[in-house]
Protein backbone atom coordinates (compact mmCIF):
# COMPACT_ATOMS: atom_id res chain seq x y z
CA UNK A 1 0.00 0.00 0.00
CA UNK A 2 2.92 2.53 0.94
CA UNK A 3 4.11 4.24 -2.12
CA UNK A 4 0.79 4.30 -3.85
CA UNK A 5 0.01 7.62 -3.71
CA UNK A 6 2.59 9.30 -4.56
CA UNK A 7 3.95 10.20 -8.49
CA UNK A 8 6.40 12.79 -10.43
CA UNK A 9 7.71 13.91 -13.54
CA UNK A 10 11.14 15.38 -13.68
CA UNK A 11 12.64 16.25 -17.42
CA UNK A 12 16.07 17.42 -17.49
CA UNK A 13 18.12 18.40 -20.90
CA UNK A 14 21.45 17.59 -21.31
CA UNK A 15 24.09 20.61 -19.32
CA UNK A 16 26.13 22.29 -21.64
CA UNK A 17 29.52 21.67 -20.74
CA UNK A 18 29.82 25.41 -20.09
CA UNK A 19 27.55 25.39 -17.47
CA UNK A 20 27.56 25.12 -13.91
CA UNK A 21 24.09 24.19 -12.96
CA UNK A 22 23.70 20.57 -11.99
CA UNK A 23 20.86 20.10 -13.89
CA UNK A 24 18.52 21.58 -16.68
CA UNK A 25 14.96 21.40 -15.31
CA UNK A 26 12.58 21.81 -18.06
CA UNK A 27 9.48 20.12 -15.78
CA UNK A 28 9.28 18.88 -12.24
CA UNK A 29 6.27 18.04 -11.10
CA UNK A 30 5.34 15.54 -7.75
CA UNK A 31 2.02 14.70 -6.42
CA UNK A 32 1.99 13.44 -3.00
CA UNK A 33 -0.95 11.59 -0.86
CA UNK A 34 -3.19 11.90 -3.60
CA UNK A 35 -6.17 9.00 -4.32
CA UNK A 36 -5.20 8.84 -7.08
CA UNK A 37 -1.52 10.35 -8.19
CA UNK A 38 -1.55 9.82 -11.98
CA UNK A 39 -4.97 11.35 -12.56
CA UNK A 40 -3.86 14.36 -10.70
CA UNK A 41 0.02 14.50 -11.95
CA UNK A 42 -1.72 14.53 -15.50
CA UNK A 43 -4.04 17.43 -14.32
CA UNK A 44 -0.84 19.68 -13.34
CA UNK A 45 1.53 18.94 -16.11
CA UNK A 46 -1.67 19.71 -18.13
CA UNK A 47 -1.84 23.06 -16.09
CA UNK A 48 2.02 23.32 -16.71
CA UNK A 49 1.65 22.90 -20.34
CA UNK A 50 -1.31 26.11 -20.23
CA UNK A 51 -3.55 23.48 -21.81
CA UNK A 52 -6.66 25.45 -19.89
CA UNK A 53 -5.50 28.54 -21.87
CA UNK A 54 -5.33 26.98 -25.11
CA UNK A 55 -9.42 25.18 -24.59
CA UNK A 56 -10.42 28.44 -23.55
CA UNK A 57 -8.69 30.47 -26.79
CA UNK A 58 -10.03 27.57 -28.77
CA UNK A 59 -13.50 28.22 -27.17
CA UNK A 60 -13.22 31.83 -27.65
CA UNK A 61 -12.22 31.04 -31.49
CA UNK A 62 -15.50 29.10 -31.55
CA UNK A 63 -18.03 31.11 -30.02
CA UNK A 64 -16.45 33.77 -32.60
CA UNK A 65 -17.72 31.32 -35.93
CA UNK A 66 -21.68 30.76 -33.72
CA UNK A 67 -20.33 27.08 -32.68
CA UNK A 68 -21.58 27.78 -29.23
CA UNK A 69 -21.94 23.94 -28.01
CA UNK A 70 -18.50 23.26 -29.43
CA UNK A 71 -16.99 26.62 -27.38
CA UNK A 72 -19.16 24.93 -24.25
CA UNK A 73 -17.30 21.76 -24.38
CA UNK A 74 -14.18 22.84 -24.82
CA UNK A 75 -15.04 25.02 -21.25
CA UNK A 76 -15.77 22.20 -19.42
CA UNK A 77 -12.74 20.28 -20.42
CA UNK A 78 -10.72 23.52 -19.44
CA UNK A 79 -12.90 23.61 -16.05
CA UNK A 80 -11.42 19.93 -15.72
CA UNK A 81 -8.17 20.99 -15.49
CA UNK A 82 -8.34 23.98 -13.31
CA UNK A 83 -11.99 23.57 -11.09
CA UNK A 84 -11.21 26.99 -9.38
CA UNK A 85 -10.78 29.12 -12.14
CA UNK A 86 -13.54 31.94 -11.80
CA UNK A 87 -12.92 33.66 -14.93
CA UNK A 88 -12.99 30.36 -17.19
CA UNK A 89 -16.81 29.70 -14.90
CA UNK A 90 -17.12 33.42 -16.42
CA UNK A 91 -16.81 32.51 -20.09
CA UNK A 92 -18.89 29.39 -19.26
CA UNK A 93 -21.50 31.57 -18.21
CA UNK A 94 -21.43 33.88 -20.84
CA UNK A 95 -21.44 31.30 -23.75
CA UNK A 96 -24.72 29.30 -22.03
CA UNK A 97 -25.98 33.10 -22.10
CA UNK A 98 -25.04 33.46 -25.47
CA UNK A 99 -26.56 29.74 -26.48
CA UNK A 100 -30.02 30.58 -24.65
CA UNK A 101 -29.19 28.48 -21.46
CA UNK A 102 -30.28 31.11 -18.54
CA UNK A 103 -30.10 28.28 -16.20
CA UNK A 104 -26.22 26.75 -16.95
CA UNK A 105 -25.35 30.20 -17.25
CA UNK A 106 -26.80 31.82 -14.31
CA UNK A 107 -25.29 28.50 -12.49
CA UNK A 108 -21.88 29.27 -14.18
CA UNK A 109 -21.75 32.82 -13.33
CA UNK A 110 -22.73 32.01 -9.52
CA UNK A 111 -19.53 29.88 -9.52
CA UNK A 112 -17.21 32.38 -10.88
CA UNK A 113 -19.01 35.35 -8.64
CA UNK A 114 -18.58 33.16 -5.49
CA UNK A 115 -14.70 32.91 -6.59
CA UNK A 116 -14.73 36.63 -6.72
CA UNK A 117 -16.76 39.19 -5.94
CA UNK A 118 -14.90 41.62 -8.20
CA UNK A 119 -16.81 40.08 -11.50
CA UNK A 120 -20.59 41.15 -10.23
CA UNK A 121 -20.09 44.37 -11.44
CA UNK A 122 -18.43 43.07 -14.55
CA UNK A 123 -21.45 40.66 -15.26
CA UNK A 124 -23.88 43.47 -14.30
CA UNK A 125 -22.37 45.57 -17.79
CA UNK A 126 -22.26 42.49 -19.58
CA UNK A 127 -23.77 42.40 -22.95
CA UNK A 128 -23.84 38.50 -23.36
CA UNK A 129 -25.84 38.51 -19.93
CA UNK A 130 -28.64 40.85 -21.23
CA UNK A 131 -31.39 38.49 -22.28
CA UNK A 132 -30.73 37.69 -18.05
CA UNK A 133 -31.14 40.55 -16.66
CA UNK A 134 -34.74 40.76 -15.63
CA UNK A 135 -34.10 37.60 -14.02
CA UNK A 136 -34.32 37.46 -10.31
CA UNK A 137 -31.78 35.08 -9.84
CA UNK A 138 -29.28 37.21 -11.99
CA UNK A 139 -29.87 40.37 -9.62
CA UNK A 140 -29.43 38.51 -6.79
CA UNK A 141 -26.17 36.96 -8.50
CA UNK A 142 -24.42 40.89 -9.53
CA UNK A 143 -26.14 42.78 -6.32
CA UNK A 144 -23.15 44.36 -4.40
Amino acid sequence: MRGMQSAGILVVRPIPPSSESTNERIVDIRVDDATNPFVELRRLLNITLGVPAKLTQHANDLARDGKLADAIAELRKALAVTPNNEQIHYTLAQRYAQAGDAEHAIQSLGEAVRRQPRLKKQAAEESAFTKLKDRPEFRRLIEP
